[in-house]
């Protein structure tokens, strides 16, 4: 008496592979792929069987198994609080949410150093895990360099030293002479607003000590 036709024997190992790999080994045991249901997983990539529809080992040739699916991690959001936080809390805030943060900086004149100026994604963005999230960072204010004005007259040393970026609050010794030299020495390091006092030659004649 015929039995029928020989059962297919339902592969075991289908949770944890690749749904390429598993509709080959479904098709290599006379089965089928079914409905392929998908869902965010923390951990397991993108199309990797999380789950096989419950079987009994063996089943008719041609059966179709349904299986769940990876859809990887869920989409993450850029949080709040990104510009205006320090680099490091910035990058915490990312990390938490498995974004990647990586670092631009520019001087600013009006925000220390350190600070977060502006974000590549605006809060609220929808963004895959690993996404990278590019902050700009204030290196604070800009220094400049005095200019040498020695030798110079003291209209020339003075519109110098202002267009580049100095405020002259005083002059030492006979404003006829060239200059001598300034404080803030020429060559210094200093910031845009700083004040800077000039030295004429012939000062010491005058009594007055540089």
């Amino acid at each position: 008496v015929s039995l029928g036709e020989p059962l297919a024997t339902v592969p075991t190992d289908l949770v944890g592979r690749q749904l390429q790999e598993v509709e080959l080994l479904l098709q290599a045991s006379d089965l089928t792929l079914g409905d392929i249901a998908r869902q965010f997983d923390e951990n397991a990539p993108v199309d990797q069987v999380l789950l096989v529809e419950d079987t009994l080992p063996q089943l008719n040739n041609g059966t179709a198994i349904s299986v769940v699916v990876s859809d990887g991690p869920a989409p993450r959001n850029v949080p709040d609080g990104l510009v205006g936080a320090d680099f490091e809390t910035a990058k915490a805030l990312l990390e938490a949410q498995r974004l990647v943060a990586t670092q631009d900086e520019t001087f600013d004149p009006d925000i220390p150093e350190g600070i977060v100026l502006s974000a590549s994604h605006q809060p609220g963005t929808e963004l895959a895990v690993g996404d990278t999230v590019e902050l700009l960072v204030s290196l604070g204010r800009e220094p400049i360099v005095v200019p040498d004005v020695e030798k110079l007259d003291l209209a020339d040393a003075q519109e110098l030293l202002e267009d580049a970026g100095f405020v002259v609050i005083e002059v030492e010794g006979p404003p006829g002479n060239p200059v001598l030299t300034t404080d803030p020495p020429a060559g210094a390091e200093r910031f845009r607003g700083d004040e800077v006092t000039i030295f004429m030659e012939g000062i010491a004649e005058a009594g007055e000590g540089v």
